[in-house]
């Protein structure tokens, strides 16, 4: 809808709320008189039944004497009270809808200003076709391949550093880099291929004929190879990261505005999964979406009562050392069905989601904990992982150690598993967690023996036990290598005073093998025996240690 027609509809609703509080006005009067006129005819009525005349002295004595003649009295005023109450809310309604309207309209405003400023914005920093005239290009392609049963391609491509430059170098050095992108867009394609910029760091390409989507997409690494090379701003190098979504017609989109939409839905999807480029597919439309849906559905979950969890006993290995219990989440998803805590804690989210949830752990896991210690064993231990934000983004070491005193338990009987990467946030998430280790909880480091973690982490961070994986167990019975990594890699824990769990234990052997190595704690199907009957509940493994 434009301006135009905005304001006549603004103008027609005006108009329809006048004649409603005119008509609710009219019917207001209506009753007075109606009531009014019932009461005339009543009192001349009765004076004529009771005393055969009418005078002015006869109907005194009815209005006095007659209490159906009191009822006809205070009709006229209820008829006046319904009007005035039908009026005012005619009137609330009207006002309501004017000002949804207005809302509208305003709304409707503020995007054309913005739009208008966007373009004259887009016409200062490049020459290129903006959207509007890169859409409009591809629709008279799209109709002529149409009539000739062709393929045409659309490349979106983001490069992702047009801030970075302009803040640096300020807006003549950012208008430089568009230049120069453009530059080497335009070596790369066969002549007759529209160069587009949607803005920023947004770049689109209209390859008017193209084969299958196999020659698009080869058409897109040759793009890449042309961005590899580092651009000169202001005579210093800077190298590009981009990712390029294509769709190609008709397969991905009739029309020029799907064709555009698809494109960017699929360099969304390639840049968030690191790839350089991305065809469209429409489960790709799903897979944008899913995480924040994801987020307020754990919202939700957490609300709701939605999360539960499992504890699994982590056997000792040791003379000396207390049972420990570990705490697996789980999230028992309407859509998705049951969802391991890799999943969903460390989903992208805002510092209230982070709170609730940390929350959440932390009093699940000390409330199992203080009944455990007082069924079970007064040393009984507890060990969890939380979300990697929760060392950045919340005040874990006073709430920790809050709610410890709260429930009666020693800091020494709580063990924090994290990842690496919690351990490389920032300096805030060092300091909760040098803090907590000095206060006698437990900072363990999950993932030695795989890919992801280097046992060198423990002498920058404050690591005083550290989760073997399941794989390197299952290698270490297998190969002699792996045997030699383990026993190695066990001993020199043991020497930096580092206690040692070894996960995955499902056999005896397994179980006998993480002995000899010398750890501390094993956790597997091999761990429930008799002393797992000792807890006041039999805890399952969680399908995620299986």
């Amino acid at each position: 809808m434009d301006q135009a027609a905005q304001f006549t509809s603004f103008n027609q609703l005006n108009k329809t709320a006048i004649f409603l509080r005119a008509r609710a006005n009219r019917h207001a009067w209506t009753g007075l008189s109606i009531a009014l006129a019932a009461l005339c005819l009543a009192m001349v009525f009765s004076s004529y039944m009771q005393f055969g005349t009418l005078s002015l002295e006869t109907l005194q004595a009815i209005q006095l004497n007659n209490p159906a003649i009191w009822l006809l009295d205070v009709m006229p005023f209820l008829f006046l009270a319904w009007g005035q109450y039908i009026g005012t809310v005619m009137s609330y309604q009207a006002g309501a809808m004017l000002a949804d309207e207005t809302r509208e309209l305003r709304e409707q405003n503020t995007k054309l200003e913005y739009e208008l400023e966007r373009k004259g914005h887009h016409k200062q920093l490049t020459d290129l076709p903006n959207q509007w005239s890169f859409a409009a290009k591809l629709s008279r392609v799209i109709s002529r391949r149409a009539a000739h049963q062709g393929r045409c391609a659309v490349l979106v491509i983001d490069t992702q550093q047009y801030h970075e430059v302009a803040l640096a170098h300020g807006d003549d050095a950012a208008r430089e880099f568009i230049d120069q992108v453009a530059q080497r867009l335009s070596t790369t394609l066969a002549e007759g291929s529209v160069i587009g910029h949607f803005g920023y760091d947004d770049f689109a390409l209209l390859i008017r004929s193209v084969e299958s989507e196999a020659e698009a997409l080869a058409i897109a690494a040759r793009v890449q190879s042309s961005l590899d090379m580092p651009l000169q701003i202001r005579r210093q190098p800077m190298s590009l990261r981009s990712s390029i979504g294509i769709a190609v017609y008709p397969e991905h989109g009739s029309d020029s505005a799907s064709l555009i939409r698809h494109a960017e839905t699929a360099k969304y999807a390639a840049s968030a999964a690191g790839l350089e480029c991305l065809a469209y597919r429409p489960e790709l439309e799903n897979a944008r979406s899913e995480i924040p849906r994801l987020i307020a559905e754990l919202h939700a979950a957490l609300d709701c009562d939605g999360l539960s969890a499992d504890y699994v006993l982590q056997k000792s290995l040791r003379d000396g050392e207390s049972p420990r219990l570990r705490m697996i989440c789980r999230w028992t998803h309407p859509r998705r069905g049951s969802i391991e805590q890799d999943e969903f804690l460390n989903l992208p989210g805002r510092p209230s989601l982070i709170h609730s949830l940390t929350l959440w752990q932390l009093r699940e896991a000390f409330e199992r904990l203080a009944a455990e210690r007082q069924s079970v064993s007064p040393s009984m231990m507890m060990s969890l992982r939380l979300g990697d934000a929760a060392y950045k983004d919340f005040p874990l070491a006073k709430t920790v150690t809050g709610l410890l005193r709260a429930h009666d338990l020693p800091d020494g009987a709580l063990t924090l598993e994290l990842r690496e990467s919690a351990l490389q946030t920032d300096a805030a998430a060092i300091e909760q967690l040098q803090i907590l280790r000095n206060n006698g909880v437990r900072i363990c480091l999950v993932g030695i023996g795989g890919p992801g973690a280097s046992p060198a982490c423990v002498l920058y961070f404050p690591v005083n036990e550290v989760q073997l994986v399941p794989a390197l167990l299952k290698l270490a019975s297998n190969q002699d290598t792996a045997h030699h990594v383990l026993i190695s890699t066990v001993k020199m824990f043991e020497g930096l005073n580092i206690k040692v769990t070894a996960c995955g234990v499902d056999s005896p052997d397994l179980l006998n093998l993480a002995r000899s190595a010398g750890a501390d704690y094993a956790e597997g199907l091999a761990t429930r025996g008799n002393e797992i009957e000792s807890v006041s509940n039999v805890y399952e493994l969680h399908p995620a240690l299986a």
